[in-house]
Formats: structure tokens, C-alpha cells, sequence
């Protein structure tokens, strides 16, 4: 037997009200997805922020050397070093600042050259290349920088 659910027998008529589980389902695997690539979005953020910084760094730390330099000219044709461990001892304060400033790992390299006439470096006239490398994120960046003293 069946019943009838018009409102003739006496008996309430049902509607669906609500949502049903698989529009919650798929609602909820939307949202999911959603969050998922702002996830994927911030982690691609975050190193470039790093990145960002580290060549600040660089930056600022090329500007120191040149300042020292330039505070101390008889030292600049002294300015030859392979490591940090090796640079001059005038250059103590700036390998510090250097490390502090970077992830470990962080070198530095600098080389003297004659000034852009040919004459021989000295303390009135010299070329300086100073190269910065540092590892970041499985890579080794670097940064240079050439500075002429005097002149």
C-alpha cells in the first residue's frame, strides 16, 4: 500500500530542506582546494622575501667596504684576500657585520687592480673587485661589486 503525502489524507507533505551531504562534500573539498593554493602561494612568498633581504645585505655590505676603504687608503692595496679568514685585519669589524648578516656559509673575495690609467694599485688609486657569495635554498648566490679608491 501506498501513501500519499498530499495534504488530502490528512498527512504533512515533506519537502527537503537543508543541504545534502554531498553538496557539504563538495563545498568543503572547494574550500579545501582554495586554501591549499594560497599555501602554495605563501611558500613561493617567503623565500622570495629572503632573496630579497640577503641582496640587501650585499648591498649594504658593499657600501661598507668601500667606506672603510676609503677611512683607511693605505691599507686599500692590502685589500687582497680569498676568504674571510684571510682578509686583512682592518677589515675585522666588517668580516663580523658580514657574518651576522648572512646564513653561514657566506664568503667574501677581494682583488686589487691598477686604476683605470694602468698605474700600478696604491693608496692614492686603486681598482678593488669584492665578490659576496652566500648559499640560500641549495644555491649559491653571489654578488660583486667594483669600486675604484682615489682617483
Amino acid at each position: 500500500m501506498k501513501r500519499s503525502s498530499s495534504p488530502q489524507d490528512g498527512l504533512p507533505r515533506h519537502r527537503q530542506t537543508g543541504l545534502s551531504l554531498i553538496s557539504v562534500l563538495v563545498a568543503l573539498l572547494v574550500f579545501s582546494l582554495g586554501i591549499l593554493g594560497l599555501a602554495a602561494l605563501y611558500a613561493q612568498a617567503v623565500p622570495v622575501g629572503a632573496q630579497d633581504r640577503f641582496a640587501m645585505n650585499a648591498a649594504n655590505a658593499g657600501q661598507a667596504f668601500w667606506a672603510v676603504g676609503n677611512a683607511n687608503p693605505q691599507q686599500v692595496p692590502n685589500l687582497n684576500f680569498t676568504t674571510l679568514s684571510s682578509a686583512p685585519s682592518v677589515l675585522a669589524t666588517w668580516v663580523q657585520q658580514l657574518q651576522a648578516s648572512f646564513p653561514p656559509g657566506v664568503n667574501a673575495t677581494a682583488t686589487t687592480a691598477s686604476d683605470p690609467l694602468g698605474n700600478p694599485c696604491s693608496a692614492q688609486s686603486c681598482s678593488v673587485t669584492l665578490t659576496i657569495t652566500w648559499p640560500q635554498f641549495g644555491v649559491t648566490r653571489t654578488q660583486t661589486f667594483h669600486e675604484q679608491f682615489g682617483f
